[in-house]
């Protein structure tokens, strides 16, 4: 007996124009369901990234200037974190498509592409109260707020301005005209933009300096650090400015991305590519020649001086490792000494066998079982496309001694400074008697008093020689 779906299924298949439908499409039962769950479960900080991604690609559309701003908006006497672009503006109608779920404005949806998730379902776990949306088309301001309430997901409805004692249901909308309100701000209207105010979970939440309201905490100046640590190239022609207080250094300052600044600000760089297609980046930041405990990179930057290993596809960075966690594993990688001054960047060509995951936070192969892109698996590749000068600075260096009989005059030094008990300066032949008469355990208990000493010391001068508030790795 032939059943009535084979039966459709082989009619449909062997004669695809004979007009039989093939099959419904699905649907959703409950919409307000998969909205939440495909919000609630995006990670929170991924959150920068995707409204940092949307500022580019519209921005890159422009027919002026091709700007963004990332600073910040002051909303009921509240800072609040803003991102500013030039580029195509919205209509009422274009900004109301805009906040459905999986719609695209002037981008093409692809699995390796846009997604028309991304901003929106990144920043609504972070933003309940909501993410505000402006932007300018053909001189007027129209604006937009997406926030939850009740549990449920949406745009809220606004009053518009001016229209404050009308009760009609012509004055409540979800997409109204603040054109006065933008003039009465000094925007301009003479050219298309957008903009995107993260407005948290309580109105008296600083987004700037907490935008997940403590869930995770983040580092005063993390702006920089989390876009030089997602971004290795920009477009060329596009001017990222970040404004005080986002960084440390006064007035407002360009983004720079670290391939951009490797010829110039770098001691050595050097692209080799593999007979595999994959471009291996080498970068070596020797320490900075007064801030010993930063790179040299580090002059006039806004952002870290650590040096890191990540893979890079289509121009941003996917399991990157930083700090400890790439001073460790860097002997892998051929750097067997020196891992603090050198970074390495595993580039892949953009028809790899790759897709990032539904949120952008990790790359996949694209194959059966999907598997994690790991930079580790380049380690082998790594280590045998290594240029001649790498191999030279990464080789221990065989110091004599001479770097041990240097440590206690500085620490001296740095003691004095710091009106600690000064230190007595010791030669290597006192200090080689002195061994001999002691027992076995003293050697390692003054060495562990030596290295708490030295920790304390760097600590201290690293935060004395920055602002207030600035972290000692960022520079």
């Amino acid at each position: 007996m032939i059943d009535a779906n084979d039966a459709c299924y082989s009619y449909a298949t062997q004669h695809p124009g004979g007009g039989m439908k093939s099959l419904d499409k699905l649907g959703i039962d409950d919409d307000a369901f998969l909205v939440s769950s495909l919000i609630d479960r995006c990670p929170r900080v991924m959150m920068l990234r995707e409204l940092f991604q949307n500022a580019v690609e519209a921005a890159q559309l422009s027919t002026g200037k091709r700007l963004i701003r990332i600073g910040a908006a002051e909303v009921d006497g509240v800072r609040k974190l803003r991102i500013w672009n030039t580029g195509p503006g919205m209509d009422p109608d274009a900004l109301f498509r805009m906040g459905e779920i999986s719609s695209s404005i002037n981008k093409e949806k692809a699995l390796d592409r846009n997604f028309g998730i991304g901003a929106k379902v990144a920043c609504l776990p972070s933003n309940h109260l909501g993410v505000r949306y402006r932007s300018c088309a053909n001189g007027r301001d129209n604006e937009m707020i997406l926030g939850k309430r009740g549990g449920v997901y949406g745009r809220l409805l606004l009053r518009s301005p001016g229209r404050g004692s009308e009760t009609s249901v012509s004055a409540i909308r979800d997409v109204i005209d603040v054109t006065d309100i933008a003039v009465a701000e000094g925007q301009p209207l003479t050219e298309d933009w957008t903009e995107a105010v993260l407005l948290g979970m309580r109105p008296d939440q600083d987004t700037v300096l907490d935008p997940y309201d403590g869930k995770p905490a983040v580092e005063r100046y993390w702006i920089p650090e989390t876009l030089y640590h997602r971004y290795a190239r920009i477009p060329g022609d596009l001017q990222v400015i970040i404004n005080e207080p986002l960084h440390w250094a006064v007035g407002e300052r360009p983004f720079v991305p670290i391939l951009a600044r490797a010829l110039n600000e770098f001691a050595g760089y050097e692209a080799v590519r593999s007979p595999e297609g994959v471009t291996v980046h080498f970068l070596h930041d020797p320490a900075h020649p007064q801030r010993r405990w930063e790179n040299a990179s580090s002059e006039d930057a806004i952002q870290t001086s650590m040096t890191f290993v990540a893979v890079m596809w289509r121009n941003e960075f996917y399991d990157l490792r930083s700090g400890s966690p790439w001073y460790y594993e860097a002997p892998m990688f051929g750097v067997t000494h020196g891992g603090r001054h050198v970074s390495v960047i595993v580039e892949l060509p953009d028809d790899y066998e790759v897709l990032p995951d539904m949120y952008r936070q990790y790359l996949l192969y694209n194959a059966e079982r999907q598997d994690q892109v790991r930079v580790a698996e380049f380690a082998g590749l790594v280590r045998r496309v290594r240029p001649s000068w790498i191999q030279g600075i990464v080789q221990p260096q065989d110091s004599g001694g001479a770097g041990v009989e240097m440590l206690v005059p500085e620490l001296s030094t740095l003691a004095a400074a710091l009106r600690l008990d000064e230190l007595p300066i010791v030669s290597r032949d006192a200090a080689e008697t002195d061994a001999t008469e002691s027992e076995p355990g003293d050697a390692f208990e003054k060495a562990s008093d030596l290295c708490k000493v030295t920790a304390g010391v760097r600590r201290r001068t690293s935060a004395a020689s920055r602002p207030t508030g600035h972290s000692g790795s960022l520079a």
